[in-house]
């Protein structure tokens, strides 16, 4: 049978048609695969990077952990803290746009009032916790009141996580609230939900003063970000510059606590001192509010106390993507 050249070409188009198609779809279903076998991951934070006067540290961990690419991260939960939680809504909200990914994000405490109230966050993370059980960790750099209220919706989530990553509490540094100074900010804002946290999770992975002041992001690092001609690099630098400034007055720079406790989960060479302790969390309206204690503790923690900042600095640049004199 002869085909004219309008058959040929119809039959030619359908083909090519059909061969786009099925290595688009095995191309989607690769990415999904891919997506599969990467370890489950929760994170919680109170982000108000980009906002006047607010700090930046929560936006460059959830950046880190994304760019990392080392981790299917199912949902992102907010919480009151740096900011309000509408704020720290927007702010992840416009984080995510801008890395060009679709991440699930969920509300959840607005003050540490809502502790025990029910809330999208917590639903989330008694879901997901449960699904992967054994698998999950959870990354909580906020206050730990969306974690808290999970837990008393269901208490079997506590020995569900594979790491609890908590940034939070300091054990044998000052605090950094004032005027007493005896507090960390995260634990401060909800002692109660911190001690239950605590007290009753296992495979606690905890970063506190004692580690993440260990060390500064000054001039030199925003110097080569500046220098950085990337979209990201430029949408970083516009969105830490203000903070900086005002940091940089006091430290002469500012202090990446939750970026220290998230590149633990992407690589943890950096860190050179830890150890299993006691550790809760003091209750008492007053001076000591929120302060850390290792007395009377139930539970166990594993508490990281030094880094090498020449490790940390190259993981800063690595992992946020940042070039050096580009």
């Amino acid at each position: 049978m002869k085909l004219n050249l309008k058959q040929i070409l119809l039959i030619s188009g359908s083909f090519l048609l059909f061969f786009f198609y099925s290595s688009s779809c095995a191309g989607q279903k690769s990415k999904s695969a891919n997506k599969k076998n990467l370890p489950p991951l929760i994170i919680d934070t109170d982000i108000t990077m980009g906002l006047p006067f607010k700090d930046v540290d929560d936006g460059l961990a959830v950046a880190s952990i994304i760019l990392s690419g080392k981790y299917d991260v199912k949902g992102i939960t907010v919480t009151f803290g740096n900011g309000t939680l509408q704020e720290a809504r927007e702010r992840i909200l416009d984080l995510l746009s801008h890395l060009n990914v679709n991440i699930p994000v969920y509300n959840g405490a607005e003050d540490k009032y809502s502790l025990g109230v029910t809330t999208e966050a917590a639903r989330f993370i008694t879901a997901v916790a449960e699904k992967y059980r054994g698998r999950i960790t959870i990354l909580s750099i906020g206050p730990l009141t969306d974690l808290a209220t999970a837990y008393l919706l269901n208490k079997k989530i506590s020995g569900y996580f594979k790491e609890v990553v908590i940034m939070g509490g300091a054990i044998f540094h000052e605090g950094n609230v004032p005027p007493e100074m005896e507090s960390e900010f995260n634990f401060w804002r909800d002692p109660p939900a911190a001690k239950i946290v605590l007290d009753n999770f296992k495979n606690i992975r905890l970063f506190p003063l004692d580690v993440c002041m260990d060390t500064i992001i000054d001039g030199e690092e925003m110097k080569n970000l500046s220098q950085c001609t990337s979209s990201w690099c430029q949408y970083l630098y516009n969105n830490i510059k203000d903070w900086y400034d005002i940091m940089s007055s006091i430290f002469g720079g500012f202090y990446p606590y939750d970026l220290i406790a998230a590149l633990y989960l992407v690589d943890n060479s950096f860190l050179t001192d830890y150890r299993t302790m006691p550790v809760t969390v003091l209750t008492e309206e007053g001076e000591y509010y929120g302060k850390s204690i290792t007395t009377g503790a139930i539970n166990k923690s594993l508490v990281f106390f030094d880094l090498n900042e020449e490790r940390f600095k190259d993981e800063f640049y690595r992992y946020l993507k940042i070039g050096k004199g580009d």
